[in-house]
């Protein structure tokens, strides 16, 4: 369908307050919105988390307002008075929009409407779920609130009429009918806020309206008005409760006091408190407090609804439209990312690291971006063309497909689950231009195989390499893993190198010659830079300096190396200490670990106490330990690139490390810090033991490396080479490429469009049954015809609810299976799989039908389909 593109201009408000994870990501996914032109206004504050340096990278392309005080109404009424779009959006800081359309349905209702409209809403889904957290709502004069309803017919508790309100967090208002009200009254802090706009709005002549279709996804931030699930400013959600009624009663005063007090106990925060003492979740202690803070609310309310006048907004003439236009690539592609893990992962490391800081530069430049990797979660929208797929562990659980051999069987059976995921996103609809993949654990091994997907794959450090330095025998299955790990590079459409040293070290370990891979590229990588506030501790002399390590305790990272330089390092600066971060539980020697030998062999040390081992630590922590450091050393034996000298540089850190695989293509010796020999402990030594006694030595290298991150090594620059990869390798590779998906993978067939594949005959008719869900709805006597290999299986995705009826199912001519779709428990979305007939050579005829019968206890015949596809088993 063709998307219709809106004849008004809109203004997106954003309100937030120290939220910069979340605003990050909603920034960058409302620039894959579609439809509209439209501006954006963040009104900031008063944060002091980094929000500001944040909308720094976005002040050519948004509004940037600074609200002085912590009250939502008044940081609206700042963002309605810079807007200039006809429409003005608000949407939550901790939201994402369902899909690109969020924008341009808000705008068409309000253009295929009159004047009269005011205010429109939309639906509110919790996070990822199908859970609605809104759908809906009405509220009365006296401020009684009917959720997930609508009572048009009916009056309120109150006695009187249903009005229906809009949620803040995503509704739209018309410009003119906000500014004819003045705005939000700035007297509530939160909580009504939206209620009392939307019912001033209808005393004014406007209506107000409820888009179900057109929800976002909320994920609830933190937030210091709730410290726990009881325990939120009850005293404030009741002053603003009861100021609404003592403002839009309209009763006489003395009356609608008397009512506002007659109703107070009956609102339904109160029942929720009570109900909380009730089911004894609370005690009565808990209970009576919060209680009083309820007491204290009413009385404040009161106080102030009868002697405050309304604190409305002063709007004058705001600042010219300022389009929304991030700087997005020409052509926008939509990629998969093959990894196992993705940030709050225990397991995340460097390539799952390097890969989700690709896919975020790639989404910002307005790319569709997809994450299969390890996860009992099966979707996660990070945000808006930002999704990551997990691969639950009955898929990922190791099978025996190659004989006595774990580890290849492990990355094997991790092949086949995402090749099989593919599949199953691609009979949905999600089809992509290339699929990125690094080649360790040979995740893309399948996908290289199969061919289907134009396929890129980053080459990390080689698994001969690992071998080497962590002194492993090589066995049958390590063999076999290294033979996979050569062929994937070899039959890969393009290899992507991140550094000239890595393709040096497959060219030694496993005769990989540089000529023979074909198409491969140099892709350098780069990290998303952190927003941090620099650490002034040891300005003061607050603490002690810090040499901090990170990576797993084990020989390729060079840790050997670095244990047997600490003590005499420890003895000669009595000022510093060393932090090793990450995994030390592996094995070294003898079934002993790296730590213990290293706290035998110098047990009673006066120095021992200043060397730190933190194993695993949370993200949160490890930036945390980047931030506090003054100097940096990792002395890895080997690395393909280096991505962990960026996470160091980032904070204005000098590093030390070693001439060794792409090491020196990410840290230039003398400038960003020093590069010695792997393996020599006296070299390491005197480098660390250089910088440590000169304190201006660090930060000049320090700031070096800072300078480089911003302007070279970034995620940015990173996104812009491989753009360039996939953009070339698809027009080599793209059309060769969809041919074979159609005729290999599953199908579905197009049931919301023409196409010469299917025959429909009869009364069909597109219609939405669920947010943004077409379906195709026929009644008796309606059906549709297509061809089907033989041996295929036919999945229908349908609705099954009270209302269904028959529908039947014919191969060549002959009924083949009847399917009652009829069901009292409301399924609504349903999967139904056939297997169709094998004996029959070629093509069969496969025509679906709604019969004219039906379940004696349905209240309908009508069949609503979704999705129909003809599924070939894969070889």
């Amino acid at each position: 369908m063709k998307r219709k593109t809106s004849q008004i201009r809109a203004s997106v408000i954003v309100n937030t307050y120290n939220r910069a994870p979340y605003l990050q990501r909603l920034l960058a996914g409302l620039g894959h919105l579609k439809g509209v032109e439209f501006e954006v206004i963040v009104v900031n504050g008063p944060s002091t988390d980094g929000t500001a340096s944040l909308l720094e990278k976005y002040k050519a392309l948004i509004k940037l307002i600074e609200c002085p005080t912590r009250n939502l109404s008044h940081s609206r009424n700042l963002g309605i008075a810079a807007a200039v779009g006809d429409i003005v959006i608000f949407i939550d800081d901790d939201a994402l929009p369902v899909d690109v359309d969020w924008l341009n349905r808000f705008t068409r209702l309000f253009e295929g409407h009159n004047e009269n409209i005011g205010a429109v809403g939309g639906s509110i889904w919790h996070g990822d779920t199908d859970w609605l957290e809104y759908s809906g709502s009405m509220v009365s004069e006296f401020s009684f609130q009917a959720f997930n309803s609508t009572y048009e017919d009916s009056l309120a508790p109150d006695k009187t009429p249903w009005l229906l309100r809009v949620p803040g967090g995503n509704s739209a208002y018309r410009r003119s009918a906000i500014l004819k009200i003045n705005g939000f009254d700035e007297f509530y802090q939160y909580y009504n806020d939206e209620t009392d706009v939307c019912i001033r709005l209808v005393r004014a002549g406007y209506s107000n309206k409820h888009l179900q279709e057109n929800g976002i996804r909320h994920y609830p931030a933190s937030s210091e008005r709730r410290t726990s699930y009881y325990d939120r400013n009850w005293d404030v959600i009741t002053r603003s409760d009861t100021y609404f009624a003592l403002k839009n009663g309209s009763d006489p005063l003395f009356k609608r006091l008397l009512k506002t007090l007659r109703f107070a106990s009956q609102k339904h925060f109160v029942r929720e408190i009570d109900n909380f003492f009730k089911k004894r979740e609370i005690s009565r202690l808990h209970w009576l407090r919060l209680k009083h803070q309820w007491l204290v609310g009413l009385f404040s309310g009161i106080w102030a609804g009868l002697t405050k006048k309304r604190q409305l907004g002063n709007f004058s003439t705001p600042p010219p439209f300022l389009p929304f236009q991030p700087d997005h690539s020409k052509r926008p592609l939509r990629i998969a990312f093959l990894t196992q893990t993705v940030p709050g992962q225990a397991s995340y490391g460097g390539i799952g690291r390097y890969t989700y800081d690709l896919a975020r530069g790639l989404h910002e430049r307005g790319h569709e971006v997809h994450i299969l990797c390890r996860d009992e979660k099966s979707v996660h929208y990070e945000s808006l063309g930002f999704v990551i797929h997990g691969l639950p562990s009955a898929q990922t659980t190791p099978r025996p497909l190659a004989g006595q051999r774990p580890i290849l069987n492990k990355n094997l059976t991790y092949a086949l689950a995402v090749e099989r995921k593919l599949v199953e996103l691609y009979a949905q609809g999600i089809e992509f231009d290339v699929v990125h993949a690094s080649n360790w654990d040979a995740e893309a091994a399948a996908l290289i195989r199969e061919r289907v997907y134009p396929t890129s794959l980053m080459l990390v450090t080689p698994l001969a390499q690992v071998i080497q330095t962590e002194k492993w025998s090589l066995n049958d299955d390590l063999s076999a893993c290294v033979a996979l790990d050569r062929w994937q590079i070899e039959h890969a459409d393009v290899v992507c190198l991140p550094s000239k040293g890595v393709l040096k070290s497959y060219q030694t370990l496993m005769g990989l010659e540089p000529d023979a891979l074909g198409n491969r590229q140099i892709t350098t990588l780069g990290i998303i830079p952190e927003v941090v506030t620099p650490d002034e501790s040891n300005l003061q002399g607050k603490r002690p300096y810090k040499l901090l390590f990170v990576g797993r305790l084990e020989w390729r990272k060079g840790i050997h190396t670095l244990l047997d330089a600490l003590p005499d390092l420890m003895q000669r600066f009595p000022h510093w200490e060393c932090h090793l971060v990450g995994d030390d539980s592996l094995s070294a020697a003898d079934g002993n670990t790296f730590k213990q030998l290293f706290k035998n062999k110098h047990h009673g040390s006066p120095w021992l106490d200043r060397v730190i081992f933190h194993g695993l630590v949370s993200e949160a922590e490890l930036r945390r330990h980047y931030q506090s450091c003054d100097l940096f050393v990792a002395p890895s034996l080997f690395e393909s690139f280096g991505l962990i000298f960026q996470e160091a540089m980032q904070y204005g850190k000098a590093v030390v490390g070693c001439r060794t695989g792409g090491i020196p293509e990410v840290v230039a010796h003398g400038v960003e810090g020093l590069l010695v020999t792997p393996d020599v402990p006296d070299e390491l030594r005197d480098a660390l033991a250089q910088l440590m006694q000169d304190k201006q030595l660090r930060e000049h290298m320090g700031k070096a490396g800072k300078q480089r991150i911003k302007e070279r090594d970034n995620y940015q620059t990173m996104a812009v080479q491989l753009e360039k990869v996939y953009q070339s390798l698809i027009e080599t590779k793209g059309e060769e490429y969809r041919a074979r998906r159609k005729h290999s993978w599953p199908r579905e067939l197009p049931l919301l469009a023409s196409d010469n594949s299917v025959s429909w005959s009869g009364p069909w008719e597109l219609c939405e049954a669920t947010p943004n869900q077409i379906y195709c709805k026929g009644i008796p006597g309606a059906s549709l015809e297509f061809k089907a290999r033989e041996g295929s299986r036919l999945e229908l995705t349908v609705l099954r609810d009270s209302h269904s009826g028959l529908l039947e199912v014919s191969v060549n001519g002959r009924v083949y299976q009847y399917i009652d779709l009829y069901s009292s428990n409301q399924e609504l979305s349903y999967r139904k799989q056939i297997q169709l007939p094998d004996q029959e050579q070629g093509s069969l005829a496969v025509k679906l039908q709604v019969h004219t019968e039906r379940n004696p206890q349905s209240f309908g015949a009508q069949v609503w389909l979704r999705q129909v596809q003809a599924v070939l088993a894969l070889g």
